[in-house]
């Protein structure tokens, strides 16, 4: 004997067309595997059909959309220490080495000249080629950590 597929017995539950719905009938009058397994789904189709016993307080969303917040803040908060931290150890690396470095006595001196030979347009590969590049880009890095470090203590108290 073929038994009714568990798609089959579910379908019955569901209400299925009358022609195919009769075929199911005779058999679970004969079959009685089947019929365990019909009631079993009648069973668990009942306990689906109740209202659950648990219900979420009418101020769930707002606990949980609170909880999301500040998680969310805390990680940001972290963020931006780790942000200041790794600013900071580089501010320091940058000033310990302009004072232990000859470039420190040469920085000032040239870097006005840098500045107005980019900003003049005058002796654009005299520029190049005289050395000042890297103590330009060290000076742009410098006013970036500076503008870091601004934003994360200054600008966050406001």
């Amino acid at each position: 004997m073929i038994h009714l597929s568990e798609d089959q017995l579910q379908s019955y539950l569901d209400g299925t067309e009358n022609t195919r719905r009769q075929e199911m009938e005779a058999h679970l009058a004969a079959c009685l595997q089947c019929q365990r397994a019909l009631a079993a789904y009648r069973q668990v189709f009942s306990v689906l059909a109740q209202p659950p016993e648990t219900s979420l307080s009418p101020s769930f969303a707002a606990q949980v959309a609170r909880e999301a917040y500040s998680t969310t803040s805390e990680i940001s908060q972290l963020t931006e220490w780790i942000l200041f931290g790794i600013s900071a150890v580089a501010g320091l690396a940058v000033t310990i080495y302009l004072l232990m470095s000859s470039l420190s006595q040469e920085y000032l001196a040239t870097f006005s000249a840098v500045v107005h030979d980019i900003f003049a347009f005058a002796g654009g590969s005299k520029f190049l080629s005289s050395g000042k590049l890297p103590i330009f880009l060290f000076s742009i890095a410098v006013l970036l950590l500076v503008s870091l470090m601004d934003k994360l203590l200054l600008q966050r108290k406001a």
